[in-house]
């Protein structure tokens, strides 16, 4: 009877039947879609993480990790496997010529590994592949590359053996599971994007981070997982003072090497100072008694210059006497000479006079003026006055070259 009373209220009310079917059907379908949508999610982000093997815990230490660091965690109980990572934030320009803070990653081995999705992975040390999610946001694109800028200050730019990294690739990494990038204490304080180089770009002798994959094959993202982490904590927390300790031991051992090697450099340093010390003071003395020695035979040679000296000083005293009286004597010869010279003169005159006076007598007795007794009579006379010039002539000149030649002997005696 139920039966049939509900057929007949179907039949009547077909239509809102459908309706009401339809709206429940929806339903159920959105219900078994949400309870199916977590366990996908999750299988899907644990195959995610298997796959790319996200690292279980991530270790730092004051002292900072290294190679020795990576080998300590290996072998450390309950890890199955570690690896250290080079990250060190930086100001990058951007495709619009702005600056922005990037990541910059070490290419990873067997933890965090990349799932690339265009392009390759870089194979020198200028190449680098970027965030797929933010990269276009940026305009960065295969291609072009990654300069660092010069807002960055020296010593982080000391760190990179390139400053511009050619994109040749996008991934993602299991490092970042949403869209937030991290916080820094450079730029604007906000980590926009990352980008992975290889280890050898860096100029570093050190890693910043160390991560770490735990033995044991448990789910992500599983209370036994999240159980297991829990669990380890205090071992890793072990781990991170053994790797603490053990640095601080390199790092003394290193200073103590270093400066072992300082002291011996000095102790050698101070050798080779004490012999050269050595040598100096040797020289020195034997400098000062050559300069005593020299001291001793400058003021010997300075007495016998001195006394040279005073001797020459009463020589050219002398000399200087001498001089005045042969300068007496030029001066008197001088004048003696010139006195000759002028009497010289007077005299030819003279001649020259009497000359004229035998030319007219001559021209006279010629022209029959003057008869000839008289004519040889004063031509006797003049003759005679003649000759006697002459001969006055002729002994003022040898005077004369006398004067000169006495001139000439006192000039060499003055010189």
């Amino acid at each position: 009877m139920l039966v049939k009373s509900t057929l007949r209220e179907i039949r009547t009310s077909l239509a809102r039947y459908l309706a009401i079917f339809a709206i429940v059907a929806l339903g159920v379908g959105f219900f078994a879609g949400l309870k199916d949508c977590k366990p996908s999610m999750l299988k899907t982000a644990r195959d995610y993480v298997r796959d790319y093997r996200l690292y279980d815990y991530q270790i730092a230490t004051s002292y900072g990790i290294d190679s020795h660091s990576v080998e300590i965690a290996e072998g450390f109980d309950g890890v199955r496997e570690a690896e250290g990572s080079v990250q060190i934030d930086v100001m990058a320009e951007t495709g619009e010529g702005d600056s922005v803070a990037l990541k910059s990653i070490s290419l990873p081995t067997d933890i965090n590994k990349l799932r690339l999705v265009s392009g390759r992975l870089p194979e020198s040390q200028d190449e680098c592949v970027v965030d797929n999610y933010s990269m276009a946001t940026y305009e960065y694109s295969e291609g072009q590359s990654i300069r660092l800028s010069e807002e960055n200050d020296k010593e982080t730019l000391k760190e990179f053996k390139n400053t511009e990294f050619k994109i040749v690739g996008t991934v993602n990494t299991p490092i970042y599971l949403d869209y937030q990038r991290g916080s820094t204490d450079i730029g604007n304080g906000s980590l926009t994007t990352f980008f992975f180089i290889p280890k050898e770009a860096y100029d570093v002798d050190y890693y910043t981070q160390l991560y770490v994959k735990l033995e044991g094959d448990k789910e992500a993202f599983s209370s036994e997982y999240e159980d297991m982490l829990k669990a380890k904590e205090s071992d890793m927390e072990d781990l991170a003072a053994d790797i603490n300790d053990a640095r601080r031991e390199d790092a003394r051992r290193e200073a103590q090497d270093e400066l072992d090697e300082k002291k011996k450099e000095y102790e050698d340093n101070l050798a080779e100072y004490e012999s050269e010390k050595a040598n100096a003071e040797a020289e020195i003395r034997k400098a000062r008694n050559e300069i005593s020695s020299g001291r001793r035979t400058i003021n010997a040679e300075k007495k016998k210059v001195n006394a040279t000296i005073k001797d020459l000083n009463s020589k050219i005293n002398q000399a200087e006497a001498g001089i005045k009286i042969i300068d007496d004597g030029i001066g008197q010869l001088n004048a003696k000479q010139s006195e000759l010279i002028a009497t010289t003169a007077q005299v030819q005159a003279k001649i020259k006079e009497t000359n004229g006076s035998l030319e007219a007598l001559e021209a006279a007795h010629a022209a029959g003026k003057i008869p000839d007794d008289e004519y040889n009579a004063k031509k006797a006379e003049i003759t005679a006055g003649l000759s006697v010039l002459n001969k006055n002539r002729s002994d003022l000149n040898a005077g004369i070259k006398q004067v000169g030649s006495e001139v000439s002997k006192y000039e060499k005696q003055k010189n």
